[in-house]
């Protein structure tokens, strides 16, 4: 195919990747599917060596925000599960104590520490 004979008019979606191809530009009403990422790779490939380390770093410091965000997240929803559970086990503690059963059997049945569980018992 000889892009150089095209006559930088574009009927259809080949004649779009052609005239990209061709002129290194796209017109708004292009539609051909994959044009765009296409053209913002090539915009990255034109940068200078340094233009491009910096849009790396960028996307690198990116990416590692986006990861920091989603640990300290996680962490704290795990944080809460167990202070819920935590929670959720002094409740059984207190209602063991209440049925007459002894700190012992209620650090038993909870794994409370008995020192914790002589505290709910007041």
């Amino acid at each position: 195919m000889k892009i150089n004979r095209f006559a930088d008019v574009a009927r259809n979606t080949i004649d779009q990747w052609i005239y990209f191809l061709k002129l290194e530009k796209i017109k708004d009403d292009f539609t051909a599917r994959g044009l765009k990422e296409a053209k913002e790779e090539l915009d990255i490939m034109k940068l200078s060596d340094q233009e491009r380390r910096e849009y790396e770093d960028y996307l690198e410091n990116l990416h590692y925000q986006a990861s920091m965000y989603e640990s300290s997240y996680r962490v704290g929803e795990m944080k809460g599960e167990k202070k819920g559970r935590d929670e959720e086990k002094r409740e059984l503690a207190r209602k063991s104590l209440k049925e007459g059963l002894s700190v012992e059997v209620a650090a038993k049945i909870t794994g409370l520490p008995m020192e914790e569980i002589a505290t709910l018992k007041d």
